[in-house]
């Protein structure tokens, strides 16, 4: 029926604008970068399963399910969520997990949503036309954000994330590892251009044994034109002539537009200088020139792909033992970059040394994260302590030489290494999952390689592979985010989507069908359908476009905070709870902006203070309901109610050090914790109870400058100049631009 084939174009339309639009999506005028992305894939995504379930049921055929489960790669596909879902029904926050956290938004539910896409797309490409649109839509998503680091640079303004474009994406980093995943799918489109433009000449014809003239012209654009000699007059001659000549036109178009695209994308990956994604897009190349080029020419691409490793690593060898001349050569940008990997002292390079090694002793002890005893320890080297718990479990254990080389307020939910991030957060299930998932589609890959029968097929299906190896090495330095996993799910669904026969690729298994017609079961599928297309329906506009919505809304109110308009900013607070009572961070900024308004009232108004207190501490109890392990709603809880004591009522200095005492358990090697709650006992005339606070800091980093500062002042309200001398001079020896410990030290003299 027309409504079938109408639903059938309304899915593949969608699947193509989640190809384009995911990875160039943002939304300035809300707070979380990434949320946006998300929103839009997982909404799309859900809208593309409503169309494929109403295509059936609008449709004269019904498709048994169970014929569905035997394609290629499903199996691995679902393991790899039933994984997910086990490690998330297993979590230590089980809310977070399947939601996924406020910054991130990668848990079980985008994961769910990334499994459905590959499976989508798996049924969808069933044909080579539907493929070529497919690679067409990648190509122009790749082009385009490939554009939008230079009109950053020339329209907007300066990245905010980091001094290297970062584009649509919003980060280096994250540009090079999406652009690593189009370049193979964009050459591939070169490649089948320049095959096909050669291959199809013109003006090609063939001539008999005796020389006679043409009597069919070759090229596939004037299939429809071939007669015989005896019905090609001279007039159909000429217009077939001036066709092929327009058909030879669009061709050398054709291979000019793949040609920029391929340049384009090339230049921008050079431009954000990332290392991680260098490494990966050049691995991924090699793969792709091994496999598309055929076992004549693999030797050849080896070997320059070996020479250009050698003379980088000669580079690098030649800057880090000074062995090139002239320090202009080492301070170039790009250069700087590559020499700067050979640093192991500082930068970047230091601070993921510093997290893997922190993640790696979580994967080796598993410790006991949180509050209470876990009773689910035992398990966790199996299933893991839960997506997208990483802020809370890397806490835990946090080096205190983190704070010293990198903002200590900065997010670590992330080791930027993603198989130790899969390792602790779904466990050995779910490494194995994953893994058998990639071994299984590079040998359903290298099985359709076999049957291939040009360069045209084998780069067809060398493409995926290609990105897949690429985003493999490159997360070995980062992490995945939204736009790079759309893009590894889709490589999965498009090699799970072909099936190979003697003469080459050809579509995916037809499923045989049957008769909606007196087919009870059938009939039952159909109602299931319009039900379930309802409900992802329902789930989109309530869930994706409410997150946008009041998102958009706490934007705003952060910003009338920074302007000190407190009062005007609660009443968003209340909208976006409203919209999306699932966040809790909007709880906090609530709280926040209540607790600024009570300190920015008079003194006399107590009542109205202890209100507005009263207001923000049930915000942050909602907060900490949702998300019970975040540290800094403990955190934030303490630093009110130390307010609370100091201001209005000392009592409340016990709730004070209970919810820091909290975080410390949390975050016990977290230094600015122990040092907030010596301040407050300070602040509360308990020196003794500070200095063993300061102690504790000092014992867990010694060069903790605040502590030495602290301790110092401690020591001089105790009547103990002596101790106070030592513990001040130790904090200007430390940082000789305090000037606190410089004024405090000359005091004392």
């Amino acid at each position: 029926m027309r409504s079938g084939r109408l639903t059938e174009r309304i899915a593949e339309i969608i699947g193509l604008a989640i190809v384009i639009l995911v990875p160039l999506v943002i939304n300035p005028w809300g707070l979380a970068y990434g949320l946006p992305k998300v929103a839009l894939f997982r909404g799309l995504t859900l809208l593309m399963a409503a169309a494929h379930l109403l295509a059936p049921a609008w449709g004269e055929r019904w498709t048994a399910p169970r014929r569905w489960f035997r394609r290629p790669l499903i199996l691995p596909i679902l393991l790899v969520a039933g994984t997910a879902l086990l490690s998330t029904a297993a979590s230590i926050n089980p809310l977070i997990s399947l939601l996924g956290s406020y910054h991130r938004q990668q848990g079980a539910y985008l994961l769910l949503c990334l499994v459905l896409w590959s499976l989508l797309l798996s049924a969808h490409l069933r044909t080579p036309a539907r493929r070529h649109r497919l690679t067409v839509a990648i190509a122009v998503a790749g082009s385009l954000v490939a554009l939008t680091p230079f009109v950053e640079a020339t329209y907007w303004h300066k990245n905010p994330l980091t001094w290297r474009p970062g584009g649509s994406l919003g980060n280096p980093i994250f540009l090079g590892a999406y652009l690593i995943m189009t370049l193979p799918f964009t050459l591939y489109g070169l490649l089948r251009a320049i095959r096909t433009g050669s291959l199809d000449q013109p003006f090609a014809h063939r001539r008999d044994a005796e020389g006679a003239e043409p009597d069919r012209f070759s090229p596939h654009c004037c299939d429809g034109w071939n007669t015989t000699e005896a019905q090609s007059t001279q007039r159909n001659l000429q217009k077939r002539e001036r066709l092929c000549v327009l058909c030879v036109s669009v061709v050398k178009l054709r291979k000019v537009m793949w040609g920029a695209a391929v340049a384009l994308q090339a230049l921008a990956l050079l431009v954000t200088q990332s290392r991680g994604p260098w490494v990966g897009g050049l691995v991924g190349l090699t793969v792709f020139g091994a496999l598309a080029l055929g076992p004549g020419h693999r030797r050849w691409v080896l070997g320059g792909v070996a020479g250009a490793l050698a003379l980088v690593g000669l580079l690098v060898a030649g800057l880090r033992f000074g062995l090139v001349p002239g320090e202009r050569v080492s301070q170039l940008p790009y250069v700087r970059r590559i020499a700067a990997a050979a640093d192991l002292s500082g930068g970047t390079v230091r601070v993921r040394l510093v997290l893997w090694k922190a993640a790696a002793g979580v994967a080796a002890r598993w410790p006991s994260v949180g509050l209470d005893p876990d009773p689910l320890r035992p398990f966790r080297p199996i299933v893991g302590y839960g997506l997208d718990t990483g802020s809370t479990v890397y806490m835990a254990v946090y080096p205190p030489e983190l704070a010293h080389i990198e903002d200590p307020s900065a997010i670590w939910d992330r080791a930027h290494n993603e198989t130790l991030d899969l390792l602790v957060m779904r466990g050995a299930l779910g490494v194995l999952a994953v893994v058998g998932l990639g071994v299984a589609c590079f040998r359903e890959g290298l099985r359709l390689l076999r049957g291939a029968s040009g360069v045209a097929e084998r780069a067809a299906v060398a493409a995926p592979l290609a990105a897949l190896v690429a985003h493999a090495v490159e997360v070995q330095f980062a992490f995945s985010v939204t736009a790079t996993a759309m893009m590894a799910w889709l490589c999965v669904g498009l090699v799970a989507s072909w099936r190979q026969e003697a003469g080459g690729l050809t579509n995916s298994t037809p499923s045989a069908p049957s008769r909606w017609r007196g087919d009870p079961a059938s009939l039952r599928w159909r109602v299931y359908a319009f039900v379930g297309a309802a409900l992802l329906l329902a789930v989109v506009v309530r869930v994706e476009a409410a997150s946008v919505w009041a998102d958009t809304l706490v934007d705003r109110a952060r910003a009338l905070d920074r302007a000190g308009q407190w009062d005007q900013s609660i009443d968003l607070y209340h909208r976006a709870h409203a919209l999306a009572p699932w966040q809790s961070i909007y709880y906090q900024f609530h709280a926040e902006a209540l607790y600024n308004l009570a300190r920015a009232l008079p003194e006399d108004a107590t009542d109205l203070k202890v209100g507005l207190l009263e207001a923000a501490d049930r915000n942050l109890a909602e907060a900490r309901r949702l998300d019970p392990l975040e540290l800094e709603y403990y955190t934030n809880a303490g630093i009110l109610h130390a307010y609370w004591s100091e201001e209005i009522d000392p009592d409340h200095l016990e709730a004070a050090v209970a919810f820091l005492e909290q975080a410390i358990r949390l975050a016990p090697t977290r230094v600015d914790l122990r040092i907030t709650l010596a301040h407050i006992y300070h602040n509360h005339g308990l020196y003794e109870q500070a200095l063993s606070q300061y102690e504790a800091a000092l014992e867990i980093d010694p060069e903790a400058v605040d502590a030495y500062y602290g301790a110092g002042m401690a020591y001089l309200a105790l009547d103990q100049p002596e101790r106070a001398r030592e513990m001040l001079a130790e904090a200007l020896e430390r940082a000789p631009d305090c000037q606190p410990c410089r004024s405090a030290l000359e005091g004392l003299k």
